[in-house]
């Protein structure tokens, strides 16, 4: 784990809570315990050493720490979907090729379940891609990027 410090003071005097991944006031409990305790904030500059929301998300991006509402909806779904349709992609190449999910086996493998199970090949198929469309909606219909971001991204292989 890095030595990440659980708040970050930007320029403009808001403080962020990397544990709640959101601005925090100053009166807020933890920060005052932590401030009591001798704790210091976080420092994040960003390219020309301001305390910016930038930098801050640029540490929180490079630590990949939550970045709660630092990340816009259309980015927050834009990252879950790739995330599904690759779940999607490993969880189809994990139920054809247990074993070696390797693309060369996935490819022997699918042909020879095609030829000997093509009902359960397709039963394979219609149950993962029903799941990956089930993610899917629930990202188009989530209204924010923190909603996006609690999506669980599982597949039953």
């Amino acid at each position: 784990m890095h030595n990440v410090p659980p708040f970050y003071g930007l320029a403009d005097g808001r403080i962020w809570s990397v544990g709640n991944a959101a601005f925090v006031e100053a009166g807020d409990a933890s920060l005052t315990a932590y401030r009591a305790s001798g704790g210091q904030l976080g420092t994040a500059p960003d390219s020309a050493g301001e305390l910016t929301v930038t930098g801050l998300r640029e540490v929180l991006e490079f630590y990949d720490l939550p970045l709660g509402v630092l990340m816009p909806l259309s980015e927050a779904q834009t990252a879950k979907r790739a995330l599904i349709n690759a779940g999607h992609e490993a969880a189809l190449a994990g139920a054809v090729a247990l074993s070696d999910p390797t693309p060369s086996t996935v490819a022997v493998e699918a042909g020879l379940l095609a030829a000997s199970d093509p009902e359960g090949l397709e039963f394979v198929r219609n149950a993962l891609t029903a799941r990956r469309n089930e993610l899917l909606a629930a990202v188009d219909a989530a209204e924010t990027a923190e909603a996006v971001q609690a999506i669980v991204v599982s597949y039953a292989v």
